[in-house]
């Protein structure tokens, strides 16, 4: 009976040592991939559920009944964004700077283009100027709830046929994932997908390389080879 115990207890020991490790160990990693952050509370809740489970039955072998509990996880979304690729073969604008209306009230996704526009324009490879008026501005930044997508966001945009440059950008930022608590998106994740949607509408392609413009779109904010990218676009 007393090896029993301890056994038992030395079992939660090892339980909680293996929880803070994995914990520690996506938190560095998260740094990096933002969208471990979730996966390491995943990694948490299920190691916490089978040591909650080990003592429940433990208890209950000795008449001692606790209520159910169970830690839920998060869904962590990879998704990519709907932005075809094919109007993006040399096409910027006239030059490195366009103008902006954000038509959204939800605070959050506004918040999120705001910090993107000023991580952008900080950049100096590109100026993005807010306007008020809509019918002045080269890109509209709004918003979308669609859930028969696996889009965060999509970026569409019309070329001028006469001089082969962009004339006008339409982005969304998807409310359906990125505003709900079950897919995991954090505030830098949202704001990452919109620097990722705001590349689009300045002429930038995706990239599989550690980027702003990698296909998911939120797992890195602006990487100096994405501001080389827009200098090289621009400077053609």
């Amino acid at each position: 009976m007393i090896y029993r115990f301890f056994r038992f207890i030395w079992s939660i020991i090892c339980t909680a040592i293996l929880g803070i490790v994995v914990l520690c160990g996506f938190y560095y990693a998260s740094m990096a991939r933002p969208d471990l952050l979730g996966n390491a509370y995943n990694s948490f809740a299920t190691i916490a559920n089978s040591g909650f489970n080990s003592c429940k039955y433990f208890l209950k072998d000795h008449g001692v009944n606790i209520p159910e509990f169970k830690l839920r996880k998060v869904t962590v979304a990879q998704l990519s964004d709907t932005t075809s690729e094919k109007k993006y073969t040399k096409a910027r604008w006239a030059s490195a700077t366009a103008t902006v209306y954000i038509a959204t009230e939800d605070a959050t996704l506004k918040s999120a283009y705001l910090s993107a526009i000023s991580a952008w324009n900080n950049t100096g490879a590109f100026t993005f100027k807010i306007v008020t008026d809509k019918d002045k501005a080269d890109i509209v930044c709004k918003t979308m709830t669609d859930a028969n997508t696996q889009a965060a966001g999509e970026t569409k945009v019309s070329i001028d046929a006469a001089t082969k440059k962009l004339a006008h950008a339409t982005v969304k930022l998807n409310k359906y994932y990125l505003s709900s608590s079950e897919y995991g998106y954090s505030t830098q994740r949202i704001i990452n997908t919109a620097e990722h949607e705001l590349g689009h509408a300045m002429g930038l392609k995706h990239t599989n390389q550690i980027s702003v413009m990698q296909p998911s779109g939120s797992n890195y904010s602006i990487q100096q080879l994405d501001i080389n990218n827009v200098k090289k676009l621009y400077a053609e």
